[in-house]
């Protein structure tokens, strides 16, 4: 048997296997037109606005029952027999297949719970848990953005959160500096840590710093100097690309599963967070109204 045969052999005997397993999930789970919820997630791309809205309507219907399957994606890991799978599904072109990675699937659960509503708390001690427990990277990025995107309802993950705030890995710091923000809870303790983020040497965290501060409004006051001295410390050059970052943000072109990040992204958040916690040091500091209207975009 050819090298060729060993690669189609091994890419059907996973993909039935999958099939197996995907059909005894599925008579477990939620099902909404005819599929179920894990087929609707996997299938969809929260990318696209098309996905998004039935991807809303998917979990909405299924409301607390999707929860096993959420949490159940927020532990997908990629074993070394996956990954090999997944890349040989990318080098051939026989069988249309395009398995999720990890991160991938996690994703998909992450915008789930988003979308969810009100129901989603029923999942935030479990995903303390897991928050708690998995202390790979993987983990520890997407659940805090998980339990960001369940807003308020989270409060119970702050401590956790704030533990993990000051850590040296970027992602690890970054998401859960997002999901503080998201959460917006405990002023007392969580407006130190966003205001200390400003300085970080990273801009992608000084970005979602700024914008959890502006989330916590007039709560965040003690966060001004340090917003006023990081809007000053900025050439006006880098001010002007605000703008663009405005009309982005005012078109909905920025979202979550948007990674791109300029100068005035950054920009903008600073503004939109001093116009949002205290106008009149806004308006000394010289950010014009025009420049910090519009509404953040929800990441």
């Amino acid at each position: 048997m050819t090298k060729r045969h060993h690669i189609l052999a091994a890419i059907f005997l996973t993909a039935v296997l999958g099939m197996v397993a995907w059909w005894a999930l599925r008579t477990r789970e939620p099902i909404y037109e005819g599929r179920s919820l894990t087929s609707w997630l996997v299938n969809s791309d929260p990318f696209f606005i098309h996905s998004r809205d039935k991807i809303t309507a998917v979990v909405r219907q299924a409301g607390t029952n999707a929860i096993p399957v959420l949490l159940r994606m927020m532990q997908a890991r990629d074993s070394v027999l996956k990954s090999k799978f997944i890349g040989l599904t990318h080098m051939q072109h026989f069988v249309e297949i395009s398995p999720l990675s990890a991160y991938e699937e996690r994703s998909r659960a992450i915008y789930a719970f988003k979308r969810m509503g009100t129901d989603a708390s029923k999942a935030v001690p479990a995903l303390i848990k897991l928050y708690d427990r998995d202390l790979s990277i993987l983990g520890q990025s997407t659940i805090a953005r998980a339990l960001g995107n369940i807003g308020p309802a989270a409060k119970q993950a702050v401590p956790s959160l704030l533990n993990r705030g000051t850590n040296p890995n970027l992602s690890v710091r970054a998401s859960a500096i997002y999901a503080l923000g998201q959460i917006h809870c405990d002023p007392e303790q969580v407006v130190p840590l966003l205001t200390k983020s400003l300085a970080d040497t990273n801009a992608w965290i000084r970005w979602r710093a700024a914008r959890g501060l502006k989330a916590f409004g007039a709560d965040a006051k003690p966060a001004v100097p340090a917003l006023v001295a990081l809007f000053k410390s900025w050439d006006p050059n880098w001010r002007s690309a605000a703008k663009a970052a405005r009309d982005m943000d005012q078109y909905g072109i920025q979202d979550e599963f948007t990674h791109g990040f300029t100068s005035g992204e950054e920009v903008l958040a600073v503004e939109q967070a001093l116009a949002a916690i205290d106008t009149e040091a806004a308006a000394t500091a010289g950010v014009r109204e025009e420049k910090a209207a519009g509404t953040a975009f929800q990441q």
